[in-house]
């Protein structure tokens, strides 16, 4: 990929700057195209017919697409820095490490802890702390663009200084 990238008239800041800037448009379109279906589905909906489960699906939209691109914050140093193989590679390591935390919690946990959720303790206290919810869920996406510029800006960096070494 060097020598096509080298044969390319853009710079190396660029090449990165494009990848981020794609992922971005795409979870754009993606909640666009989400919400666009949402409003059409509400206009052809029965009332009452699901549709509680319609606005919460709405309303974890824009959660989701925030999630998509810290995920991909995380990701794209990895893929520039370390090669598509081994990047793979971590994010496998990674969710297998989780998987078998999983499965000794599973195997070995103690039970009880699940047995013993009390839904109606975690709804009394999301009442009790609505405002800070509401805050943290509408600063979350901004939050999270910041995280994701800082990535760029961060990838680029050491992606300059992983060329430049290897020239």
């Amino acid at each position: 990929i060097r020598g096509y990238l080298s044969s390319m008239p853009l710079s190396k800041r660029s090449y990165v700057a494009s990848k981020y800037i794609f992922i971005g448009i795409t979870a754009y379109v993606i909640l666009s195209v989400y919400l666009v279906w949402h409003v059409i589905d509400l206009a052809f909906m029965r009332p009452g017919h699901m549709m509680e489960v319609s606005y919460l699906g709405a309303g974890f939209s824009l959660t989701l697409i925030s999630l998509m691109l810290f995920v991909a914050a995380l990701e794209l140093p990895l893929y520039f820095l370390l090669g598509k193989g081994k990047a793979r590679l971590v994010e496998i390591s990674f969710m297998m490490f989780l998987g078998l935390l999983a499965l000794g919690f599973l195997m070995f946990g103690d039970m009880n802890l699940l047995a013993n959720i009390d839904i109606g303790v975690l709804i009394d206290w999301a009442n009790a702390h609505e405002f800070e919810l509401m805050l943290l869920s509408t600063l979350s996406p901004v939050i999270v663009v910041l995280i994701y510029y800082a990535s760029y800006r961060v990838t680029a960096h050491f992606y300059l200084r992983k060329e430049e070494a290897n020239e």
